[in-house]
Protein backbone atom coordinates (compact mmCIF):
# COMPACT_ATOMS: atom_id res chain seq x y z
CA UNK A 1 0.00 0.00 0.00
CA UNK A 2 2.62 2.21 0.75
CA UNK A 3 4.56 1.89 -2.24
CA UNK A 4 1.29 2.40 -4.24
CA UNK A 5 0.21 5.59 -2.86
CA UNK A 6 4.04 6.77 -2.98
CA UNK A 7 4.00 8.81 -0.26
CA UNK A 8 6.25 9.16 2.43
CA UNK A 9 4.76 7.59 4.94
CA UNK A 10 4.94 4.32 7.64
CA UNK A 11 2.02 1.90 6.79
CA UNK A 12 1.05 -0.49 9.27
CA UNK A 13 -0.67 -3.98 9.26
CA UNK A 14 -1.77 -4.35 12.67
CA UNK A 15 -4.57 -7.16 11.15
CA UNK A 16 -5.68 -10.11 12.98
CA UNK A 17 -7.16 -12.82 10.67
CA UNK A 18 -10.43 -14.36 12.27
CA UNK A 19 -10.90 -11.30 14.38
CA UNK A 20 -14.43 -10.21 15.37
CA UNK A 21 -15.68 -6.93 15.94
CA UNK A 22 -15.59 -7.17 19.81
CA UNK A 23 -11.90 -8.08 19.05
CA UNK A 24 -11.46 -4.80 17.33
CA UNK A 25 -13.67 -2.73 19.46
CA UNK A 26 -11.33 -4.07 22.56
CA UNK A 27 -8.15 -4.17 20.80
CA UNK A 28 -7.56 -1.37 18.15
CA UNK A 29 -6.16 1.05 21.48
CA UNK A 30 -3.00 -1.31 21.78
CA UNK A 31 -2.19 -1.16 18.14
CA UNK A 32 -3.00 2.52 18.04
CA UNK A 33 -0.07 3.34 21.28
CA UNK A 34 2.24 1.22 19.14
CA UNK A 35 2.06 2.87 16.11
CA UNK A 36 0.55 6.29 16.82
CA UNK A 37 -1.00 6.92 13.00
CA UNK A 38 -3.02 9.89 11.38
CA UNK A 39 -5.67 7.59 9.85
CA UNK A 40 -7.03 4.20 10.67
CA UNK A 41 -8.63 1.73 7.67
CA UNK A 42 -10.73 -0.75 8.94
CA UNK A 43 -12.32 -3.99 7.95
CA UNK A 44 -14.61 -6.06 10.07
CA UNK A 45 -17.53 -8.36 10.27
CA UNK A 46 -17.25 -10.81 7.53
CA UNK A 47 -15.90 -13.58 10.84
CA UNK A 48 -19.24 -12.28 12.59
CA UNK A 49 -21.26 -12.88 9.47
CA UNK A 50 -24.84 -11.68 10.77
CA UNK A 51 -27.90 -13.63 10.16
CA UNK A 52 -30.29 -11.36 10.31
CA UNK A 53 -30.55 -7.51 10.07
CA UNK A 54 -30.75 -7.58 14.39
CA UNK A 55 -27.33 -9.34 14.43
CA UNK A 56 -26.24 -6.78 11.96
CA UNK A 57 -26.83 -3.71 13.92
CA UNK A 58 -25.90 -5.25 16.90
CA UNK A 59 -22.07 -5.45 14.91
CA UNK A 60 -22.73 -2.08 13.52
CA UNK A 61 -23.29 -0.49 17.36
CA UNK A 62 -19.88 -1.81 18.15
CA UNK A 63 -18.03 -0.74 15.65
CA UNK A 64 -19.55 2.44 15.33
CA UNK A 65 -18.66 2.78 19.25
CA UNK A 66 -15.43 1.85 18.30
CA UNK A 67 -15.01 4.38 15.25
CA UNK A 68 -16.31 7.05 17.35
CA UNK A 69 -13.22 6.46 19.78
CA UNK A 70 -10.67 6.39 17.37
CA UNK A 71 -11.81 9.46 15.85
CA UNK A 72 -10.45 10.81 19.38
CA UNK A 73 -7.05 9.73 18.41
CA UNK A 74 -7.22 10.46 14.49
CA UNK A 75 -7.48 12.68 11.89
CA UNK A 76 -10.20 9.79 9.86
CA UNK A 77 -11.14 6.49 10.26
CA UNK A 78 -11.86 4.86 6.51
CA UNK A 79 -14.21 2.11 7.03
CA UNK A 80 -15.03 -0.58 4.59
CA UNK A 81 -18.19 -2.85 3.61
CA UNK A 82 -17.95 -6.85 4.17
CA UNK A 83 -16.77 -8.40 1.37
CA UNK A 84 -18.97 -11.11 -0.74
CA UNK A 85 -18.45 -14.94 0.47
CA UNK A 86 -19.61 -17.77 -1.68
CA UNK A 87 -21.32 -19.46 0.66
CA UNK A 88 -23.84 -17.53 1.79
CA UNK A 89 -27.80 -17.96 1.86
CA UNK A 90 -29.84 -15.19 0.91
CA UNK A 91 -30.88 -13.51 4.19
CA UNK A 92 -27.53 -13.95 5.21
CA UNK A 93 -25.87 -12.04 2.55
CA UNK A 94 -29.02 -9.62 2.79
CA UNK A 95 -28.09 -9.04 6.16
CA UNK A 96 -24.42 -8.54 5.08
CA UNK A 97 -25.67 -5.81 2.92
CA UNK A 98 -27.96 -4.26 5.21
CA UNK A 99 -24.59 -4.06 7.90
CA UNK A 100 -22.59 -2.77 5.10
CA UNK A 101 -25.08 -0.01 4.73
CA UNK A 102 -25.08 1.01 8.22
CA UNK A 103 -21.45 1.86 7.75
CA UNK A 104 -21.90 3.52 4.72
CA UNK A 105 -24.60 5.82 6.27
CA UNK A 106 -22.63 6.60 9.40
CA UNK A 107 -19.56 7.51 7.11
CA UNK A 108 -22.07 10.03 5.08
CA UNK A 109 -22.83 11.76 8.62
CA UNK A 110 -19.55 12.13 9.61
CA UNK A 111 -16.76 13.85 6.95
CA UNK A 112 -13.36 11.71 9.15
CA UNK A 113 -15.42 8.85 8.08
CA UNK A 114 -14.54 7.45 4.64
CA UNK A 115 -16.56 4.35 3.70
CA UNK A 116 -15.14 2.25 0.97
CA UNK A 117 -16.34 -1.19 -0.58
CA UNK A 118 -14.35 -3.62 -2.72
CA UNK A 119 -17.82 -5.71 -3.22
CA UNK A 120 -18.38 -4.70 -6.86
CA UNK A 121 -14.68 -5.72 -7.44
CA UNK A 122 -14.91 -9.03 -6.38
CA UNK A 123 -17.83 -10.29 -7.76
CA UNK A 124 -19.06 -11.07 -11.24
CA UNK A 125 -22.70 -10.42 -10.92
CA UNK A 126 -25.50 -9.62 -7.96
CA UNK A 127 -26.52 -13.16 -7.86
CA UNK A 128 -26.23 -14.87 -4.38
CA UNK A 129 -23.68 -17.81 -4.27
CA UNK A 130 -20.35 -19.36 -5.20
CA UNK A 131 -21.12 -18.15 -8.86
CA UNK A 132 -21.53 -14.35 -7.70
CA UNK A 133 -17.95 -14.02 -6.72
CA UNK A 134 -15.26 -13.63 -9.14
CA UNK A 135 -13.47 -17.47 -8.55
CA UNK A 136 -10.20 -16.36 -9.29
CA UNK A 137 -9.81 -13.82 -6.43
CA UNK A 138 -10.46 -16.51 -3.98
CA UNK A 139 -9.34 -19.16 -2.83
CA UNK A 140 -11.00 -22.50 -2.14
CA UNK A 141 -12.73 -21.52 0.77
CA UNK A 142 -14.50 -18.86 -1.42
CA UNK A 143 -13.56 -16.29 1.77
CA UNK A 144 -10.18 -15.86 1.70
CA UNK A 145 -8.65 -13.55 -1.47
CA UNK A 146 -5.51 -15.00 -3.25
CA UNK A 147 -3.27 -12.21 -4.23
CA UNK A 148 -5.30 -11.47 -7.33
CA UNK A 149 -8.08 -11.01 -5.33
CA UNK A 150 -6.23 -8.41 -2.89
CA UNK A 151 -5.37 -6.67 -6.06
CA UNK A 152 -8.59 -6.32 -6.74
CA UNK A 153 -10.03 -4.77 -2.99
CA UNK A 154 -7.16 -2.57 -2.21
CA UNK A 155 -8.46 -0.38 -5.48
CA UNK A 156 -11.42 0.99 -3.64
CA UNK A 157 -9.17 1.79 -0.79
CA UNK A 158 -6.44 3.58 -2.38
CA UNK A 159 -9.38 5.75 -4.58
CA UNK A 160 -11.10 6.35 -0.80
CA UNK A 161 -8.01 7.63 0.53
CA UNK A 162 -6.62 9.65 -2.61
CA UNK A 163 -10.37 11.46 -3.24
CA UNK A 164 -10.83 12.35 0.60
CA UNK A 165 -7.57 14.16 0.61
CA UNK A 166 -6.31 12.30 3.66
CA UNK A 167 -2.53 12.79 2.63
CA UNK A 168 -3.72 16.77 2.27
CA UNK A 169 -3.70 19.22 5.38
CA UNK A 170 -6.49 21.28 3.88
CA UNK A 171 -9.04 18.43 4.65
CA UNK A 172 -8.24 17.69 8.20
CA UNK A 173 -6.06 20.44 9.72
CA UNK A 174 -7.23 24.20 10.43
Amino acid sequence: LQARISINSDVFKMGISGDSVIGVSSRWRQAYDICLPDFICVLIGTNDTPPDNAAADVMFAEIRSAIEDMLTKVRAVFVGGLFPRGDLTQPVYDAMNYYSSLLRDFAAGNDRVVYWDAFPYLVSSNAVGSSAIKTTAYHSDNLHLVPYGSCLAVKPILESLVLSGAFSDKKYYS
